[in-house]
């Protein structure tokens, strides 16, 4: 099938910052709008919730690989968007110090001494 050319009007602040965000993920703006289209047909929908608060940090202040839409308690439960395990069970509350305490009751080690950031 020929290809056809769009012609999108945007800010050129908006463009820019895209740009930016679209270069670290190795795409530029025609295959970033190619994807979303693409998703568009796959899934007869906006491939994604307009107007939800995501964010690309957790609780902790833990970089994220993508952004995500917190639980109501702030907790993420997408564990493939943070960088590390270790991020990830940290910004669950209590669950790090839980499984420190149950380690620490077996004589076996703690996670502390293990050298994990709780």
């Amino acid at each position: 099938m020929p290809a056809v050319q769009i012609a999108v009007r945007v800010d050129s602040e908006l463009k820019e910052n895209a740009e930016q965000y679209l270069t670290s993920w190795g795409l530029d703006v025609s295959t970033a709008v190619r994807i979303f289209l693409a998703k568009v047909v796959e899934t007869r929908s906006i491939p994604f919730t307009i107007g939800t608060n995501y964010v690309s940090h957790d609780k902790n202040g833990a970089r994220l690989r993508y952004p995500v839409i917190p639980d109501q308690n702030g907790v993420i439960l997408d564990g493939d968007a943070f960088y590390s395990d270790n991020d990830y069970f940290r910004q669950i509350p209590g669950f790090m110090e839980k499984i420190d305490s149950e380690l620490a009751s077996t004589k076996r080690y703690s996670l502390k001494e293990a050298g994990w950031d709780i």
